[in-house]
């Protein structure tokens, strides 16, 4: 009934009917009919009514089944449609998650830490115990009991960390000794290898292979030679100075003027031809 109804297979007569909960259908299948219609524009409002007033026994069934649809746990563990009567069945259920409740032990009312204080399994989650820690609903009692749950949860943590430890140092110290042992087994073996090469060894290991050892000699002495010789020469890295720091042309000196010699000189001397020149001729008078 449950596809027909997702597939608008049924009549809106049948629809009411089911979101009234009297479909001839068993309890479980008729929840998860409601659930679904809590989605529906025109039967939503009628189907969570139906669902709040449904039988508080076939309700618990439905809380503490595993198998259970998510689709159904998530709507009855809101806040909104929770029941207080189905909380003690919504904490024990494995498929209801620790990220599902811890909202609701942030939030909840004291009745419903009450009950989560009851849960063997929330006593065993740090989560949901530090969810519980931040409500502000608690009272005085309800911080302390809180407080020791997850103090004893701590400590046993610690504990069963413990053994842990120890087993992985023992095997550390384990590994230590048989490393130490393999070491100390190596230096006791006597050099035996060392002193196996006699000259006698030796000088016939050379004969054997006097040719390659000839060979490889010639080769790397060539190959010295090559490198010395035919290495390419240096490039004159050395850039040319620029036009502004040459030195300058040479600008030749003027030459110095011939001074005339004056009558005050000691080398003049009167020019006698032509002041003879100058008594010849005749007066204007």
């Amino acid at each position: 009934m449950i596809d027909l109804i997702r597939a608008s297979a049924v009549p809106s007569n049948l629809m009411q009917s089911a979101a009234r909960g009297a479909l001839s259908v068993p309890p479980q299948e008729m929840i998860e009919i409601l659930v679904f219609l809590t989605h529906n524009k025109v039967f939503a409002e009628k189907a969570r009514m139906t669902l709040a007033g449904w039988d508080e026994t076939s309700s618990r069934a439905a809380a503490a089944d595993s198998h259970t649809p998510k689709e159904v746990l998530d709507y009855l563990i809101a806040p909104e449609n929770l029941r207080p009567v189905l909380v003690p069945a919504l904490l024990e259920n494995p498929s209801v998650s620790e990220e599902a409740l811890a909202p609701l032990a942030a939030s909840g009312s004291r009745e419903i830490v009450e009950a989560m204080l009851k849960s063997a399994r929330v006593s065993r989650s740090e989560t949901i115990l530090t969810a519980v820690n931040s409500n502000p609903n608690l009272n005085q009692l309800q911080i302390t009991a809180v407080e020791q749950k997850l103090s004893l949860l701590v400590a046993e943590t610690t504990k069963a960390s413990e053994p842990s430890a120890e087993a992985s140092q023992a095997g550390a110290a384990a590994t230590a000794e048989n490393l130490s042992a393999n070491c100390a087994g190596a230096a006791a073996i006597p050099e035996a290898g060392a002193e196996a090469l006699s000259d006698e060894a030796i000088a016939a290991f050379l004969a054997e292979h006097a040719t390659e050892i000839a060979a490889e000699a010639t080769n790397r002495s060539s190959r010295s030679a090559s490198l010395t010789t035919n290495f390419p020469p240096i490039p004159n890295l050395q850039k040319p100075r620029p036009q502004w720091l040459r030195s300058p042309p040479a600008i030749p000196r003027p030459q110095p003027r011939s001074v005339l010699p004056s009558r005050r000189s000691p080398f003049w001397a009167p020019d006698t031809k032509k002041a003879a020149r100058y008594r010849k001729l005749p007066s204007s008078t």
